[in-house]
């Protein structure tokens, strides 16, 4: 519990997170080889990101697939990292069966040491998260407890190699399960779903909701700080996602204009605008950067009126839950 009570925000909040994952995003559909364009333009994506957040001076949350933190890896077996449990799979022989066990030079799409280096370098401080070591979705039956604790405990490893603490966390596809598991490895934060009028409906007819709600531009859902109980759930109000599919036909202004709704209704509520994103899906339509530089732009307009306030999904916590601020600066350090 914070130590003079409950927090209230004085403007509204505005919070951004990445799920960055490279070709691990897809690994359990074995998709990476159709999206290669698109994961081959992702680190170029990322570049553009950093330069955007230092101009904005937006801090975000970059979700990284544990993963990324190698340069190299080998096989020790027949498959690489045996210490990691992982869970099984129709059609899968094996969840790293796709790994090339190679290098970042040799398989640029299953490393990212360099984008964690890149990430850390940022002017504007970032934070890292976790979203898992090879992209696992806790929620599936064959992900149990003991997975979960094993793929969580090696992103930490990883990181605390790299002299990183892991405090705030995203569910791969966003299934959330083992909340209490994140508590006791110390996340202090995760990103819940979105609290949208289709949760809980079949998957075809959320498919429709979020698409209806993008086409008409409805504005997204925005909330107040929770309860000062760790990890904290921040749900996400809205994703900038792919244009691909019947998606290409909805112009990116409906985009840009439900996300000002968004920051707007914060503003008016005092409350939390949480957008995401996954970076290799501006990769695929380099015109969402040019909808994020609005985004950020009108953010950007509040924040000068004193109404808005930006921050990480971990500054939120801190916040909340009263802990040590400048964590992230020691992170970009």
């Amino acid at each position: 519990m914070h130590p003079y009570g409950p927090v209230r925000l004085e403007t509204g909040c505005f919070t951004i997170s990445l799920d960055t994952e490279l070709a691990w995003g897809t690994n359990a559909h074995g998709e990476f080889r159709r999206y290669t364009r698109h994961l081959e333009n992702t680190r170029w994506v990322i570049g553009q990101l950093l330069q955007r957040f230092e101009t904005h001076r937006v801090s975000a949350t970059w979700a990284l697939v544990g993963h990324l933190f190698l340069s190299e890896c080998r096989r020790e077996g027949r498959y690489p990292h045996p210490d990691v449990l992982t869970p099984t799979l129709p059609g899968m022989e094996h969840w790293h069966m796709h790994d090339p066990a190679s290098t970042l030079e040799a398989a640029p799409l299953w490393y990212g040491r360099d984008i964690v280096s890149a990430i850390r370098r940022c002017l504007q401080p970032q934070e890292i998260g976790c979203h898992t070591f090879t992209h696992v979705r806790a929620d599936r039956r064959s992900c149990t407890r003991e997975v979960f604790r094993s793929q969580v405990r090696k992103c930490l490893d990883v990181a605390a190699a790299e002299g990183l603490r892991l405090r705030s966390f995203v569910h791969p596809e966003n299934g959330i399960a083992y909340v209490d598991t994140l508590a006791e490895l110390g996340f202090v934060c995760y990103r819940g779903r979105t609290p949208a009028w289709y949760a809980g409906l079949p998957r075809l007819v959320r498919r429709a909701g979020r698409l209806a709600d993008c086409a008409r531009a409805t504005c997204p859902p925005t909330y107040p700080l929770p309860e000062a109980q760790a990890p904290l759930n921040l749900p996400g109000s809205m994703l900038l996602g792919a244009t691909d599919g019947c998606r290409r036909l909805i112009p990116n202004r409906r985009r840009i204009k439900r996300a000002i709704r968004g920051l707007d209704r914060a503003v008016a509520r005092r409350e939390i605008f949480h957008l995401w994103f996954h970076p290799w899906n501006l990769a695929g339509d380099p015109d969402l950067l040019r909808c994020l530089d609005e985004i950020l732009a009108y953010a950007d307009r509040l924040r000068a009126l004193g109404d808005l306030t930006v921050m990480t999904m971990g500054g939120i916590a801190d916040l909340v839950l009263g802990a040590e601020t400048g964590e992230i600066q020691r992170q970009a350090a």
